[in-house]
C-alpha cells in the first residue's frame, strides 16, 4: 500500500495531533492521577513534537522519493532543530512581550502551536503559487506483519523484561540471553537474504535495544556528563527561563537546556525518563540514517549493515553515548548533512537549505562537535575543488557561502553564550595545539590515544579487548587506502563519493593519535566514536581486501582462479569477529569469567562490589537528606564517583575527595560502596584529560570517633559531620 500524504492529509494530522495534546494536557490538569490519559499524552505529545514541525518543513521543501527510513530522519531532525530554535527565539523575545518564564507550559505550548500554524499557512501558500510535490511513503501491511518485523520486536520487549528483572530482582539471567539471541539473530539476518528487506528496521530496533541495554539500567540518572545536563535542563524547567548567561559549559547547548523542557512540558514525561526513553529513541533513527548513507555509498545491502553493525555494538555507542546526550543530538544532525551531501532527489537550492540548517542545529546541540565540524566542511569543500574530482562530481554541495555563514553563527553564537566560555577555552585549546606540534608531538603525557595505549592494562582478557580495537583500526587503514588503490586505477564516482564523505573521520583519528592536545578536547572515545559515523565502511573493506590477496594466492598455488571465492569466507570471519566484539562490549565475557569492569555496568548494576557512578535509592534519600538540611557555610565532601551526585539533588556538586580527607570542616558523604568495602575512590593525571583511578582504605572507626558520630545512616548511605581544627 503507498500512502500518499497530501497537503490536505498533513493538515488533518498536524490538527488533529495538537487537538489531541492539548486535550489531553487539559484533562491531565483537571485530574492528574487518571493513568489512561497521562500514558496517551506521552505518547501523542512525543510524536507531535518529533513529526508535525519536520513533516510541514519536508512539505515546504518538496524533499521527494525518499525511502520510508531517509524520510523519517529529515523529519524528526527538522522537528527537533526546529524545536530547539522556537526555544531560543522565545528566550530572547520573550521579555519584549512581558513573558516573564518563557520556557513554561504556556509559552512553549503557544510558541510551538504557532510555528506549526506559520509552517501549516505557508505551504497552503506556495501550493498555490508553486505547484508542491506531495509525499509518497510506500507502507505495506504484510511488512508490518512480518516475522522478521515481529521476531525483532519481540527481541526488543524481551530485552525490556530483562531491564525489569534486574533493576527489580538484580537477576541479569534475561539480559544475558538477550545478549546471546540477539548475537544469533543479528548473524542470521546477515547470511540469509530474506531479511535484506528490513535491514534499516532491524539497525534501528538492534540499537535502541541495546542503548535501553543501559540507560534503563537504573530509574535514576547515571553516569558523569550527563549529570551535569539534567541539572542544566531541571534548573531551566524550574526557573522557566534558560539562563544563558551562566558559565556552564552544559548550559550553552540548546539541545539539552531547551528541548528536554519542551518535551517536560508538552509530552509529560519526567526530565529522568527523558534523558533515558527519547534520546536513546533519537538516536536509534540516527543509527538507521547511518545505514542509509552506507548503502547509498556501497551499493551493497550486506555491506551497509555489517558496517552499520560495527558501529551500534561498540561500547562507545551504546556505553559512552548515553552519557552525553548533547553529543547523541549532535550526531544526529552530522548523519544528517552527510546523507544530504549525496542526496539526488532535490534541487540544489533546497540540498544548501538542508545542509545549512542541519549545520546550525549541530552547532546548537555541542560545543565540541560544532568546532570539531568545521573540519568536515573544510575537507569536503576543498575536495570539491580538486581537479580530477571536479570532472566526476561536477555539482558543488558546498560553497564559500556555507562555510562562512556557519563559522560566524558558531563565533557568535558561542562567544556570547556562557558567558563566552566555551569560547575562550577553544581558542586556549588552538593555542595549546599549535604549541605542542612543536614541542610535544607523539608525547604520551599529552596525547590521549598515546597514554591509552601505553596504560597498563586490568586482567588478561582487557588485553585481548584492546588488541579488538586495534584489529580493527588496522582494517580500517587498509580499507581506507584499498579504497583509495581502487579509486586512482578506476576513477569511479563509488569511490569517491566513500572517500568523500569518510576522509573527515579519517583525519580526526590521524589527528587524535598525533597532534597534542587534540584528542583531550572530547576525550579519545569521543573522537573515536565521531569518526566511526562515516567510516566504518572500512572495517569490511579492510576485511575484503586482505581476504581476497589471500585467496588470490591461495588460487594461484591451488591453480583453481576463482574470483569471488573468498566472499562468503570472509562474511563469516567478519560475524565472528564481530560477535565476538560485542561479546566484550557488552560485558558478557568480563561477567562470565566474573570480572568487573566498566563495561560490564549493564549486568551488575548495583553490586556492592564494584564502584560506577550508579546511585541506589538510600544514596539518593541520604543526598537530599543532607542538602535540605546543610549549613550553607560548610562544603560537602564526597569522592571521585559521590560528588557528582548531588548534582542530580541540588544542580551543583560537591567537593571532590582527594587522596586524603579533608582539611577543612564539612560533611563527609559515603555510599554504599564505601561503607562496604571501607574505600574511596581517588586518581592520578596520567596526561591532560586522561586519569588512573584508583581506591584508597579508610578506617571508619576512626571517621565515628573523629566526628564522634554519624549524623545520618539509612545502611546504603552515612554522612558525618566532619571537624577540623583550622576550621
Amino acid at each position: 500500500m503507498s500512502t500518499v500524504l497530501s497537503l490536505r492529509k498533513i493538515a488533518v494530522l498536524t490538527l488533529s495531533l495538537q487537538l489531541t495534546v492539548i486535550s489531553l494536557m487539559y484533562l491531565n490538569n483537571i485530574n492528574p492521577d487518571i493513568m489512561p490519559t497521562k500514558i496517551l499524552q506521552i505518547f501523542t505529545g512525543i510524536l507531535y513534537l518529533l513529526l508535525v514541525p519536520g513533516l510541514l518543513i519536508v512539505s515546504l521543501l518538496r524533499i521527494n522519493n525518499l525511502s520510508p527510513t531517509e524520510l523519517i530522519l529529515y523529519i524528526v531532525g527538522l522537528s527537533i532543530g526546529s524545536l530547539m530554535i522556537n526555544g531560543v527565539l522565545i528566550t530572547i523575545l520573550g521579555p519584549y512581550f512581558n513573558i516573564e518564564k518563557p520556557i513554561s507550559l504556556i509559552p512553549m505550548l503557544g510558541s510551538i502551536t504557532t510555528m506549526n500554524m506559520i509552517l501549516l499557512v505557508t505551504n497552503f501558500y506556495f501550493s498555490k503559487t508553486k505547484k508542491l510535490t506531495r509525499l509518497s511513503l510506500e507502507i505495506h501491511l504484510k511488512d508490518v506483519m512480518n516475522p522478521v518485523v515481529l521476531l525483532f520486536l519481540f527481541i526488543f520487549i524481551f530485552e525490556l523484561y530483562g531491564v525489569y528483572l534486574r533493576n527489580a530482582h538484580l537477576d541479569s539471567a534475561l539480559l544475558i540471553i538477550f545478549v546471546l539471541i540477539l548475537i544469533i539473530v543479528l548473524s542470521l539476518a546477515a547470511l540469509i537474504d530474506k531479511f535484506s528487506n528490513y535491514y534499516a528496521y532491524i539497525v534501528f530496533i538492534s540499537s535502541l535495544s541495546i542503548l535501553y541495554f543501559t540507560s534503563l539500567i537504573s530509574p535514576h540518572i547515571i553516569g558523569g556528563d550527563i549529570i551535569g545536563e539534567y541539572a542544566v535542563a531541571l534548573n531551566t524547567i524550574k526557573e522557566g527561563l534558560w539562563m544563558y548567561d551562566i558559565p556552564k559549559n552544559t548550559n550553552s547547548i540548546p539541545s539539552v537546556t531547551i528541548l528536554v523542557p519542551i518535551f517536560y512540558f508538552i509530552s509529560g514525561l519526567s526530565p529522568r525518563w527523558i534523558f533515558k526513553i527519547i534520546y536513546p529513541l533519537i538516536f536509534s533513527i540516527a543509527s538507521a540514517g547511518v545505514y542509509v548513507l552506507y548503502l547509498k555509498l556501497t551499493k551493497n545491502k550486506r555491506i551497509a549493515f555489517l558496517s552499520t553493525l560495527f558501529l551500534i555494538t561498540s561500547h562507545q555507542y551504546f556505553g559512552t553515548m548515553n552519557t552525553l546526550t548533547r553529543q547523541q543530538i549532535a550526531e544526529f544532525f552530522l548523519i544528517g548533512v552527510a546523507n544530504t551531501l549525496i542526496l539526488n532527489h532535490i534541487s540544489k537550492s533546497n540540498k544548501n537549505i538542508l545542509i545549512m540548517l542541519f549545520s546550525i542545529f549541530l552547532a546548537l546541540s555541542h560545543y565540541g562537535l560544532a568546532y570539531l565540524f568545521l573540519l568536515y566542511l573544510l575537507s569536503w569543500a576543498i575536495l570539491e575543488h580538486i581537479p580530477i574530482i571536479r570532472k566526476l562530481n561536477r555539482s558543488r554541495n558546498l560553497s564559500v557561502s556555507i562555510i562562512s555563514i556557519y563559522v560566524a553563527f558558531v563565533i557568535l553564537w558561542y562567544s556570547n553564550i556562557a558567558s563566552g566560555r566555551i569560547f575562550i577555552k577553544v581558542v586556549r585549546r588552538i593555542k595549546s595545539i599549535w604549541i605542542g606540534i612543536y614541542k610535544d608531538i607523539f608525547e604520551p603525557t599529552v596525547t590521549q590515544p598515546l597514554a591509552i595505549i601505553s596504560k597498563t592494562s586490568p586482567p588478561p582478557l582487557y588485553q585481548i579487548y584492546k588488541l579488538l580495537h586495534i584489529t580493527l583500526l588496522f582494517f580500517l587503514v587498509i580499507g581506507f587506502f584499498y579504497t583509495i588503490i581502487r579509486f586512482i586505477k578506476n576513477k569511479s564516482k563509488e569511490d569517491f563519493l566513500k572517500l568523500y564523505v569518510s576522509i573527515p573521520s579519517i583525519l580526526i583519528l590521524a589527528f587524535s593519535a598525533t597532534l597534542p592536545f587534540f584528542a583531550v578536547s572530547l576525550q579519545t572515545t569521543r573522537m573515536y566514536h565521531i569518526a566511526q559515523l562515516t567510516s566504518s565502511i572500512f572495517y569490511l573493506y579492510g576485511v575484503l581486501a586482505l581476504s581476497r590477496y589471500i585467496y588470490s594466492l591461495k588460487d594461484k598455488i591451488q591453480g583453481t582462479p576463482n574470483r569471488d571465492s573468498y566472499i562468503e569466507p570472509t562474511v563469516r570471519f567478519t560475524l565472528v569477529f564481530l560477535m565476538t566484539f560485542f561479546l566484550f562490549n557488552s560485558g558478557l565475557v568480563y561477567y562470565v569469567t566474573g570480572q568487573k569492569l566498566p563495561t560490564t555496568i549493564a549486568l551488575i548494576a548495583y553490586d556492592p562490589d564494584f564502584d560506577y557512578p550508579i546511585y541506589n535509592n538510600q544514596e539518593i534519600l541520604s543526598a537530599k537528606w543532607l542538602t535540605n538540611r546543610k549549613s550553607p557555610r560548610l562544603h560537602i565532601y564526597a569522592d571521585n564517583y559521590r560528588f557528582i551526585l548531588f548534582t542530580i539533588v541540588r544542580g551543583t556538586p560537591g567537593q571532590e575527595l582527594g587522596k586524603t580527607l579533608p582539611k577543612s570542616s564539612g560533611y563527609l558523604f559515603l555510599g554504599t560502596y564505601n561503607l562496604k568495602n571501607e574505600e574511596i575512590l581517588t586518581k592520578d593525571v596520567i596526561a591532560e584529560g586522561t586519569y588512573n583511578k584508583y581506591h584508597i582504605h579508610i578506617d571508619l572507626r576512626y571517621l565515628t570517633y573523629a566526628s564522634q558520630a554519624a549524623t545520618y545512616n539509612n545502611d546504603g548511605s552515612r554522612i558525618y559531620i566532619w571537624r577540623c581544627k583550622n576550621g
